[in-house]
């Protein structure tokens, strides 16, 4: 029964493809080192040896296949039943293909004691080792299922095609020129420099609060400008409403306070009181209230007076 470290020697002196190579290491990092069995508890999924490889799925699958038919590893997969109902996994046991030790590149102090090893401390590759590394070895995978580099590299250059593709059709194309965008931007941009702040910079923000005004929220241009044409008219939302996603969210509570009686009060219908411009009905409240207190300060004057 071969070592896990015999194993290992053998995949990286054999004529694996890169996928085979890198799940047989993948699958012998978890294995026993004295009988290249991987534990039940450590026994990976088809999608962690996908992950650890950075392989495919079926890239994994299609490999574990021609694996076990070359004789490079034994598996005893559950049943269908006993996967579902007890999350059984498959058992991997790791061999050498289709060649006897006897045959692998290794050396005779490879082979001996630990520790002889650690007495003479050092080993050395024979010159069969040397000469099968430069020449090739015994076929370790068999012929008809041999996966060129160039199988692989084409299918990583497709992947990467697909990738590529996919990232161009999921970038959002610009939007087309709209006058209408155009138009309305201006206009509220002119309408905030004329009402004596810094003239706004239209941005792509800016078009874009425009448009869904204009194809999501139904409106129409001739709404758009007289809702500006109101808002910058108003003392109050002049104010608040000095950018086009301001004016896309506020719109309908513009469009309400603007259906009120009052609502299209312009500055010409305020009158100056204190150095301030009211509403009339605001002036009367004052002057009623300043009537009342007059009233109450002379009654408290006299209460004095009287007590005298």
């Amino acid at each position: 029964m071969p070592t896990k470290w015999a194993i290992n020697k053998a995949v990286k002196a054999s004529s694996l493809p890169s996928p085979s190579r890198l799940i047989m290491f993948a699958l012998s990092d978890s294995a026993d080192k004295d009988t290249a069995v991987v534990p039940e508890e450590h026994a990976p999924s088809l999608r962690q040896i996908a992950e650890w490889t950075g392989l495919g799925k079926a890239t994994v699958a299609r490999h574990l296949d021609l694996l076990e038919e070359s004789g490079w590893l034994e598996r005893e997969r559950p049943s269908i039943e006993a996967a579902r109902s007890e999350h059984a996994k498959t058992n991997y046991r790791l061999s050498i293909g289709h060649v006897s030790e006897r045959d692998m590149p290794m050396s005779q102090s490879e082979t001996c004691s630990d520790e002889s090893m650690s007495q003479s401390g050092t080993s050395h590759v024979s010159e069969r080792d040397k000469g099968m590394s430069q020449s090739g070895t015994v076929p370790l995978f068999p012929d008809h299922y041999q996966i060129s580099p160039d199988h692989s590299s084409s299918e990583n250059a497709t992947t990467t095609k697909t990738k590529r593709r996919r990232r161009a059709k999921s970038k959002p194309k610009p939007p087309p020129d709209r006058p209408d965008v155009e138009r309305i931007c201006t206009h509220l941009a002119d309408r905030v420099e004329a009402n004596g702040s810094l003239r706004p910079t239209v941005t792509a923000k800016w078009r874009e609060s425009a448009r869904l005004l204009l194809d999501r929220d139904g409106r129409t241009e001739d709404q758009v400008m007289k809702a500006i044409d109101w808002c910058q008219a108003n003392d109050f939302w002049r104010a608040n409403v000095k950018s086009m996603p301001t004016l896309r969210k506020q719109y309908d509570t513009l469009r309400l306070h603007a259906k009120r009686p009052n609502g299209s009060a312009s500055r010409n219908q305020l009158v100056q009181h204190n150095g301030m411009l009211l509403k009339p009905e605001t002036v009367a409240d004052l002057e009623r209230r300043k009537r009342f207190e007059a009233i109450d300060a002379a009654s408290t004057q006299q209460a004095i007076g009287g007590t005298k």
